[in-house]
């Protein structure tokens, strides 16, 4: 099987010929954060969090991308974080509030892509939807106001 030689963060590795980016980064042991890639599944690219930078500038799912000869990669920029940071802040909205509790503590990649990004989380459960839910409100003769639809 032929070889592909790129270039992943400063990093010369080798891939084998039809290897996605992902998969050549990681067993070069280059962590690339990913949520919905499975080595058995075709890569959907749904997660977002796999974004890398070509030298364009240009985003790619690295999940998705196909290793070339030549290709220079960063997994770590300004444009990256900025595009994968909304991706991890929504998971955190969402997630639950106690980590200490949690079986993953210290081990549980969303905590690791927090501190990478330096994401608090109380300046994101402003993100969280609203706990208890509020009535309709009837007021108005022509519509129904739901302020728990609202944005």
């Amino acid at each position: 099987m032929s070889r592909r030689t790129l270039t992943i963060d400063g990093k010369e590795i080798q891939a084998r010929s039809g290897a996605t980016i992902l998969e050549a980064a990681l067993q070069n042991g280059i962590h690339i954060p990913h949520l919905c890639y499975h080595p058995e599944l075709k890569p959907p690219g749904a997660c977002r969090l796999c974004m890398v930078e070509m030298p364009n500038g240009e985003l790619v799912a690295s999940c998705r991308e196909p290793v070339k000869s030549g290709m220079v990669i960063q997994t770590r920029s300004e444009a990256v974080d900025k595009a994968i940071r909304p991706v991890i802040e929504l998971l955190v909205a969402y997630h639950h509030d106690n980590c200490r509790g949690c079986p993953a503590n210290g081990k549980c990649e969303l905590q690791k892509l927090m501190a990478l990004l330096k994401i608090d989380r109380k300046r994101v459960r402003r993100l969280q939807p609203p706990s208890e839910t509020r009535g309709l409100d009837t007021s108005n003769p022509f519509f129904v106001y739901d302020v728990n639809r609202c944005i």
